[in-house]
């Protein structure tokens, strides 16, 4: 378990201040399928996700579907 950093205030005053991702895993008839979303809070918009028949480390910074922007 993690420290709550944020408090439980799913809030953000704008944009790359706050991600939350989630990790969904699905069968399929050729095994399981794993999807990993993040969601920019601020702008409720999907900035990175990653796609695997492996669960792997979320998507990060230099992943392809991620928008580059300021920390």
């Amino acid at each position: 378990m993690h420290d709550d950093l944020v408090r439980r205030d799913f809030t953000a005053t704008c944009v790359d201040r706050l991600w939350l991702a989630d990790i969904t895993e699905r069968a399929t008839g050729e095994g399981k399928l794993y999807l990993c979303a993040v969601k920019d809070v601020f702008s409720n918009g999907i900035v990175g996700y990653s796609i695997d028949a492996r669960m792997k480390s979320p998507p990060g910074r230099d992943r392809p579907g991620h928008r580059r922007g300021p920390m």
